[in-house]
């Protein structure tokens, strides 16, 4: 069976960014259906359904992701896998910047109806909340994925999956994003993991 390219998925999920930025950039469909999800949004609240929201979201703040991260990072170091720390370590920091970076240069403002206890600073597009989780769940499936049994790797992909889905879906949710910035957060994220796992080649964690 023919393992999938990473390099034409770090392609494909470039071009979906620009995509997504352009038109965040010029007002187009997307930032159409972003104001009438978000309209939706506001009616969606329960006091419930905001704590779980909260959580979730605070899970998936970056500098909480980072302290995961690191201990990653040291077990890696402890192993001495070189290529595997250097591919976690750019992973994350390549992505923060990206998306720091971008933040600033669209300088797209939040929505504003949002509750003041979910008051957010900085600029709107994209989520780093997205950018950050989906950057920890596919470094750790490509790292790991190779070495588990059938049961565990399906277990692995389900988290991976649904976990910057719910972080990106929390954001919406609590009003702090619209759906443009998590869609773009997910794919700029996707995209330099996928780029640097083509670069870097790397191998399952576990390997001698």
């Amino acid at each position: 069976m023919t393992r999938p390219n990473p390099k034409l998925f770090s392609l494909l999920f470039l071009l979906l960014f620009v995509l997504v930025l352009l038109d965040v950039s010029f007002e187009g469909k997307l930032v159409w259906l972003d104001e009438v999800i978000y309209q939706a949004s506001l009616t969606w609240h329960a006091p419930w359904l905001d704590r779980i929201m909260c959580a979730i979201s605070w899970c998936g703040i970056p500098s909480n992701l980072f302290i995961l991260v690191l201990f990653g990072a040291f077990a890696l170091l402890y192993k001495r896998a070189w290529s595997n720390l250097f591919f976690v370590i750019l992973s994350f920091s390549g992505s923060a910047i990206l998306f720091w970076k971008i933040k600033e240069l669209v300088a797209r403002e939040r929505p504003i109806a949002y509750s003041s206890e979910f008051a957010q600073q900085g600029y709107s597009f994209p989520s780093g909340h997205a950018t950050m989780s989906i950057t920890f769940s596919l470094a750790l499936f490509l790292l790991l994925s190779p070495v588990l049994e059938k049961r565990d790797k399906s277990a692995l992909l389900a988290f991976c999956v649904i976990f910057p889905l719910l972080v990106s879906f929390s954001r919406i949710y609590l009003g702090v994003h619209y759906l443009s910035d998590v869609l773009g957060g997910m794919l700029l994220g996707l995209f330099w993991v996928m780029t640097l796992s083509w670069l870097l080649r790397i191998t399952p964690i576990s390997k001698p």
